[in-house]
């Protein structure tokens, strides 16, 4: 139980919140590596900052070395991050989710994020073990949780290909399937839309409040 709790993704909400707060949390988010990997990707990315990947031992490569591929994001972030050990990254990681969204995290919350979005975007549960330095699948399964809409959107989406299994041909299968991921991206988008003009809205309300209280200090 302990190690389900360890591993459990943050929400959505939890996401937004602590997205671009710290470079470290952001690194780790992007790329799902263990917090022990961190300052080796670090130290030989410094080495050859035009690579876009590193060669490093990992818990799965043993005394051999696992190439890591970075996004540009992740390239971005790493621009930004200092030499911290280990311990430091730790606390940099609880600190942040004590500071952003009310609660102590650990690198393996990110690393489980990192699974868990990974299987939000449409990707196989195969091609994640790899980025995660898995073994094997089953270690994967255990960091991947699905929120109750990734759940319902999953459903969805495999009752359309059962749909329509025998019935066409693959091509239009995969474009049944693509207007149906087409359709989730929108209803994402809306709630970025929504969340936008919510925060547009407190601000106003900040500012009308700051305005009038300026006006009683006059």
């Amino acid at each position: 139980m302990a190690s389900q709790i360890r591993q459990k993704p943050l929400s959505y909400k939890e996401l937004i919140q602590i997205k671009g707060k710290n470079s470290y949390v952001d690194f780790i988010l992007l790329t799902g590596l263990r917090v022990a990997e961190v300052p080796r990707a670090l130290a030989e990315w410094s080495k050859d900052k035009s690579k876009t990947y590193v060669d490093i031992k990992t818990k799965k490569s043993g005394d051999n070395t696992n190439r890591i591929y970075f996004s540009k994001e992740a390239i971005d972030t790493l621009h930004k991050m200092k030499g911290y050990s280990v311990r430091n990254i730790q606390r940099i990681v609880r600190s942040t989710g004590e500071k952003y969204i009310n609660k102590s995290i650990s690198p393996h919350n990110l690393r489980a994020t990192f699974a868990t979005n990974g299987l939000r975007m449409g990707r196989n549960i195969k091609e994640i073990s790899v980025c995660m330095n898995h073994s094997d699948i089953s270690q994967t399964a255990k960091y991947i949780r699905l929120d109750e809409n990734s759940y319902i959107n999953t459903v969805e989406a495999i009752a359309l290909g059962y749909k329509f299994t025998g019935e066409v041909s693959e091509t239009q299968r995969l474009i049944a399937q693509a207007r149906y991921l087409n359709q989730a991206l929108n209803e994402q988008k809306m709630k970025c839309f929504k969340l936008e003009n919510d925060i547009k809205l407190a601000k106003s309300e900040i500012n009308l409040l700051t305005n009038i209280q300026q006006l009683g200090d006059e």
